[in-house]
């Protein structure tokens, strides 16, 4: 444990937990004890901080080395290269633009434990597994809304969220998106090709879909805790 840059075999982490593929095999990575993102390199297998100094903070509109976050955890990466970042400690979403900059893309009151962060690579809309209300919140490019910092990327709309909003739990229901549930959702994944949406269900031991026209169904799991 440590917070060194350096060759990959030698760099040092704290409690890694999201990863992340740039356009070009870069390995992105979420290091939560040390707020902070690196970046494993392909070319020359180095790893180089590109977000946060290790302090605890929410410094914004600034190069990534000067900005500060708190407990980075979820992260995808767009077609653009830009890196969108959960943070646990801060309850928002940050994203670091390919030339560094970090701003703030939804503040505080927002989202509540956001863990997994899922775009697609073509349509650009963002899915984020809100852990603490029990939901998954969708961002759609059609129309756009204004975003938490001035110069950040246009945010999509808050098209939808599936679920009720209800803490840990609560039994997996299937359906519409306005009367789902889930328990500690925790990742999201998408589908390329369908644009189907699965969702990691924790606590309820599952793994959920949501397809394109707003159902959500169970795709695996029995709900019950395998043993071996």
């Amino acid at each position: 444990t440590g917070f060194l840059d350096g060759p990959n075999t030698v760099a040092m982490f704290a409690s890694t937990r999201g990863l992340a593929v740039d356009s070009t095999g870069n390995l992105f990575v979420a290091d939560r004890w040390n707020h902070a993102i690196r970046k494993c390199a392909i070319a020359d297998d180095v790893t180089t901080t590109v977000a946060g100094t290790g302090a605890i903070g929410s410094t914004d509109n600034v190069v990534g080395v000067h900005a500060t976050m708190h407990l980075p955890y979820g992260i995808s990466i767009d077609a653009s290269d830009n890196v969108y970042v959960g943070e646990r400690g801060t309850q928002i979403l940050r994203l670091v633009s390919p030339a560094g900059v970090v701003t703030t893309l939804l503040g505080t009151g927002t989202l509540n434990n956001p863990m997994g962060i899922g775009v697609h690579p073509t349509s650009g809309d963002l899915y984020v597994a809100d852990v603490g209300d029990g939901v998954i919140q969708a961002y759609q490019t059609t129309p756009s809304a204004p975003t938490a910092s001035g110069s950040a990327p246009t945010l999509p709309v808050d098209t939808w969220v599936a679920g009720l909003v209800a803490g840990p739990g609560a039994p997996a229901v299937d359906g519409s998106i306005d009367v789902v549930r889930f328990d500690l959702p925790k990742a999201v994944a998408l589908d390329t090709l369908t644009s189907d949406l699965f969702i990691c269900d924790s606590g309820n031991h599952l793994v959920r879909r949501a397809t394109a026209n707003g159902r959500v169904s169970t795709w695996a799991g029995d709900g019950t805790v395998a043993t071996t």
